[in-house]
C-alpha cells in the first residue's frame, strides 16, 4: 500500500441517484502497522458528537452526516481502486450556489487578535468591497469553528482546503475531521499540555491566516 492514500472520496448511489459520498479508509490494522492514530474512528466519532451536540441552528455549518459503513466489499467498490472497507457516508455537497453556506453575520463574540486582521486587511491595496469581502469570509470561519468549541471539539490541522472543495474560489462547509480532539471532563491527561483557552485562540489565529493567504494564493480578482 505503500504511495497510496489511505483515505479516498467517492460516489454513493442510492436508488440511482448520487445524492451521497462516503469517505472510505483502510482497515485499522493499516494504520497501525505505521503507528498512526486511526482517522476513522477519530472522524466518525466527531460527526457523531456534531450530530448529537450541535443546535439546529448550526446544522448547516457542517456536512450531514448519514452514518457509517463497516464492511464494504469488493463488489460493492470500484475495481480500479484498491477496496477501503470502511467508510463515513455524508452529504453530497458541490462547488456551486446552491451548497454555498456563506453565514455573512456580525461576530456574537470577541475573537483572540480579530482587531489586528482587521487593521492588517485595512493596509492592503484593495477596494473597501474586497476589505468587506475578506473581513466577512473571516467572520463566516470563526463562527463555524466557534460552532465546534461550543460543542468541545477542537478541530487542529485547520487549512483553507477545509472550508471549501477543492477547486473551488467560495466555502461552503467545515469538513474533513480526520483529526480533531474531543474534548471530555475530566481532561483524560496527567496534566494539559496548554489552557484550553489558549488552544481555542490558537484556532482562531489559524483560521485569520488562511484568509490573508487567500490575499496572496487566490486573489480575489481573478474570480
Amino acid at each position: 500500500m505503500s504511495g497510496l492514500h489511505s483515505i479516498m472520496v467517492l460516489e454513493l448511489e442510492v436508488n440511482g441517484v448520487a445524492n451521497l459520498v462516503v469517505k472510505t479508509f483502510f482497515g485499522k490494522e493499516y494504520f497501525e502497522s505505521i503507528n498512526q492514530l486511526d482517522p476513522f474512528l477519530d472522524e466518525s466519532r466527531a460527526y457523531e458528537h456534531i450530530l448529537l451536540k450541535r443546535s439546529s441552528s448550526k446544522s448547516t455549518y457542517f456536512p450531514t452526516y448519514h452514518g457509517v459503513i463497516l464492511n464494504l466489499t469488493r463488489e460493492k467498490y470500484p475495481r480500479s481502486y484498491v477496496l477501503r472497507p470502511r467508510a463515513i457516508v455524508l452529504e453530497r455537497v458541490e462547488p456551486n450556489i446552491r451548497c454555498r453556506r456563506i453565514l455573512g453575520t456580525p461576530p456574537t463574540r470577541e475573537y483572540h487578535l480579530f482587531d489586528d486582521f482587521v487593521a492588517r486587511i485595512g493596509d492592503l491595496p484593495l477596494s473597501d468591497f474586497e476589505k468587506e469581502w475578506y473581513i466577512s469570509l473571516a467572520i463566516d470561519r470563526l463562527e463555524r469553528l466557534a460552532a465546534l468549541h461550543g460543542i468541545g471539539i477542537l478541530r487542529r490541522d485547520i487549512g483553507d482546503e477545509h472550508f471549501r472543495l477543492p477547486n473551488d474560489f467560495y466555502d461552503t462547509v467545515l469538513y474533513d475531521f480526520s483529526h480533531p480532539y474531543i474534548i471530555n471532563t475530566p481532561w483524560p491527561y496527567v496534566k494539559r499540555p496548554k489552557p484550553l483557552l489558549a488552544l481555542i485562540q490558537l484556532e482562531q489565529v489559524q483560521v485569520l491566516s488562511t484568509v490573508l493567504s487567500r490575499y496572496t494564493h487566490i486573489p480575489w480578482l481573478r474570480h
